[in-house]
């Protein structure tokens, strides 16, 4: 439906530069009456048996999988990930995850707690009511299903807030699930950050917030959700290194990088790995196969079966990109890599080579794009990677696991490391708890419905990747 304001947005195809679609602008009034709708179906949604919203949201996966390649067509035109390496692979994700966590519906179960002999003390969960989504541009489809799914099964009603780049393939996803659920218990709105999303978080009548995001956005949403003292759930960027130990397999490693370096994406994702700490034995040999393998990769139209890498989201984004590249080559190698399109059609594309730098140093404000370094040791690593900030996902390659034990194990004795846990949380860095339930006189248990549910919606507010414990291998 038109946004009450009767404004509207374009929706840029990035490989080509033209405007494909548009989009309703949401604002704060559209913001109210999904809230309202959500808030009345979630009233009906809720008493429904926990089996039966399952089955629901398992067919939403049925559903989305017979629509898989049209949504995987919209994801390519209006992102510009090509098609064959990421949105087909993305589309498919979205279904399973609703299948998945439909099958979890007969799994929520309240527990019994030996609190008096003579007495029967019982837990029961309830679902929090209006969840908030608010997803970003790189994966809008997973993310929103990472979201969205679990809060459902658990019977909360949801409002989704999408990228005001790529509302086109989510908008039709939620279109798709909104012939089986009933009414309300999926809404979804376009617009962006201060228009919509602002409202949203700040809105009386929403009773949890999950957002992914940038880390200063994510910092305004906390603080809003703080006055309301409502549970929130975020996401947020950082640096992502990967270490390639000297006694690593060397095709394995870079096969890895390719992954994480996120190349397929146009290195658009948190946990990309945008630095590569490699021993001093292998970084020549390294350097040179990774080089040769994206080298071959093609860039080109995002519709094109034989195309690997993509366009760039936006002009802003693009800018962004090039300022890095730019900076990094005043005192940094820089090894440019593929080939830029030649389709005419394709010549106001946002389309950069993937370029690779090395010899930068840690402090340099180029840092955040692809970067490989060389090192003797893993302290020498440790003391240059623990410059980087927070970070999503740490990478470790070595040919035996107990190489890196040791950092493992240095990183449970941190006494710093430690200080960031709160009260009941797993050592190993578990991520938040109660984010779908409220739950009273018990502490979270490890292997809980509530933890599987935490980490699907990512929540990393609290969750620290620690070194050697969340190795790729």
């Amino acid at each position: 439906m038109p946004a009450k304001s009767g404004k509207v947005f374009g929706i840029v195809n990035p490989a080509t530069g033209e405007t494909i679609a548009e989009a309703a602008d949401a604002g704060a009034a559209d913001i109210d009456i999904a809230v309202k709708a959500a808030s009345q179906a979630q009233k009906s949604w809720k008493t429904l048996h926990p089996r039966e919203r399952g089955r629901l949201v398992g067919e939403c996966g049925r559903l989305l999988a017979a629509h898989s390649e049209e949504i995987a067509r919209l994801v390519a035109l209006e992102t510009g990930k090509a098609l064959r390496t990421e949105s087909r692979v993305e589309a498919g994700v979205l279904a399973d995850v609703f299948t998945f966590f439909g099958g979890l519906g007969g799994e929520i179960k309240g527990e019994t707690v030996p609190f008096k002999t003579e007495s029967l003390t019982i837990t029961q969960r309830e679902p929090l009511g209006v969840v908030g989504a608010i997803i970003p541009w790189n994966v809008p489809l997973m993310l929103m299903a990472l979201k969205i799914a679990p809060a459902m099964v658990a019977g909360n009603a949801v409002i989704v807030k999408s990228a005001e780049e790529a509302p086109l393939a989510v908008l039709r996803a939620c279109q798709i699930m909104n012939q089986v659920l009933p009414a309300g218990v999926l809404n979804i709105l376009s617009g962006d950050g201060p228009g919509a999303g602002g409202p949203l978080v700040a809105h009386k009548g929403v009773n949890k917030v999950t957002f992914t995001g940038s880390v200063e956005t994510g910092k305004i949403v906390y603080r809003a959700a703080a006055e309301k003292l409502i549970p929130v759930t975020l996401e947020l960027g950082g640096k992502s290194p990967m270490i390639v130990m000297g006694d690593a397999d060397l095709d394995k490693a870079v096969a890895g990088a390719i992954t994480g370096m996120r190349f397929t994406r146009q290195g658009q994702s948190c946990t990309a790995a945008s630095r590569i700490f490699i021993h001093s034995s292998l970084h020549d040999a390294f350097l040179s196969k990774l080089k040769a393998k994206v080298d071959a990769m093609v860039m080109g139209d995002p519709l094109d079966e034989k195309t690997d890498i993509g366009a760039i989201i936006s002009v802003p984004q693009f800018d962004k990109v090039k300022s890095y590249i730019a900076l990094g080559e005043v005192d940094g190698t820089a090894h440019r890599c593929s080939a830029l399109p030649t389709d005419p059609k394709l010549a106001k594309g946002l389309f950069v080579q993937p370029v690779i730098f090395t010899g930068v140093s840690n402090d340099h404000p180029g840092l955040p794009r692809r970067d490989l370094r060389a090192g003797h040791g893993t302290d020498q690593i440790r003391r240059v990677r623990g410059c980087a900030g927070p970070g999503q996902r740490h990478r470790v390659r070595p040919r035996r696991l107990d190489l890196d034990q040791g950092s493992a194990d240095r990183a449970r004795r941190d006494p710093a490391a430690r200080s960031r846990r709160r009260p009941g949380q797993p050592e190993h860095g578990g991520a938040g708890q109660h984010v779908l339930w409220r739950r009273e006189e018990l502490r979270p248990r490890q292997g809980s419905l509530a933890r599987i549910h935490a980490r699907a919606l990512h929540d990393q507010e609290d969750h620290h990747l620690q070194p050697g414990l969340s190795a790729a291998f």
